[in-house]
């Protein structure tokens, strides 16, 4: 989780920060995306919404103090 809170960034798509984690530690699509819905429940300063194309957009910035 602490890779993935320093890597998202506001208006990402989930599926981008997905593919950084499977590059960065060669984890499975099922895990890369098990993990960023973690992140996601865990930060309450994050959501997910849907973008163009029904693309899963992150919305939100975790501060400093909170990572």
């Amino acid at each position: 989780q602490g890779w993935l809170v320093e890597n998202v960034k506001d208006g990402m798509e989930a599926k981008e920060l997905e593919a950084s984690l499977m590059d960065k530690f060669g984890v499975s699509k099922t895990t890369a995306h098990r993990d960023v819905k973690a992140l996601l429940r865990n930060y309450k300063e994050l959501s997910e919404e849907t973008g163009a194309d029904n693309r899963k957009i992150i919305r939100g910035e975790i501060a400093a103090e909170n990572a």
